[in-house]
């Protein structure tokens, strides 16, 4: 290629100007992609030109999409923005750098069993719930109290005694552990 530096790079942001990729840009100058790529590497002033382009192309492609719709045409917006994708990367995607989103924390969620399932031949539940000391404790409590002819919603738990914050949080770890074992 006979041209200098200079004429190159500004023919590169006339391309790009126009929504050329590099690949267009490439076959215009009469190069292939290897060699666009060495004289990137070569030249300064045409590697600041590519990137450039790149710019130029990105915001001509953006306000072809904004012109036809403002001038009424029907588009199919996820194609576009798969165009868009396929020629800039994908901004929603991770092609912007950033610090990687965080893991979300792993929850535990303490399913109570309501006591209502016939038992197994060995006395264990089958159901998939909790069964720790202060939730038993509770239905028993509740059982006598609608036995004794009382209401199921007049039931107030800290009124009959014990609440079911009686275990500490080691003792609820510890009928946890022990849950999870067994499953396993």
């Amino acid at each position: 290629m006979a041209e200098n530096g200079a004429a190159v790079a500004d023919r590169i942001l006339a391309l790009g100007r126009g929504g050329c990729g590099r690949a267009e840009i490439a076959a215009a100058l009469g190069v292939s992609l290897q060699d666009l790529a060495a004289m990137e590497g070569e030249a300064p002033d045409v590697s600041a030109a590519l990137r450039d382009a790149q710019t130029a192309a990105q915001a001509w492609w953006e306000r072809a999409q904004r012109e036809a719709l403002m001038g009424g045409a029907r588009l199919n917006a996820g194609a576009w923005r798969s165009a868009m994708a396929w020629r800039f990367g994908d901004p929603g995607k991770g092609a912007v750098a950033g610090p990687p989103a965080p893991e979300p924390p792993r929850a535990i969620y303490r399913i109570p069993c309501n006591t209502r399932t016939k038992l197994r031949p060995d006395g264990t539940c089958p159901c998939a719930g909790v069964h720790d000391a202060a939730w038993f404790r509770r239905t028993a409590r509740l059982r006598a109290w609608v036995i004794a002819g009382n209401r199921q919603s007049d039931f107030d738990d800290e009124e009959a005694g014990e609440d079911e914050d009686d275990l500490g949080e080691d003792e609820l770890a510890e009928d946890e552990d022990k849950r999870l074992d067994e499953e396993s």
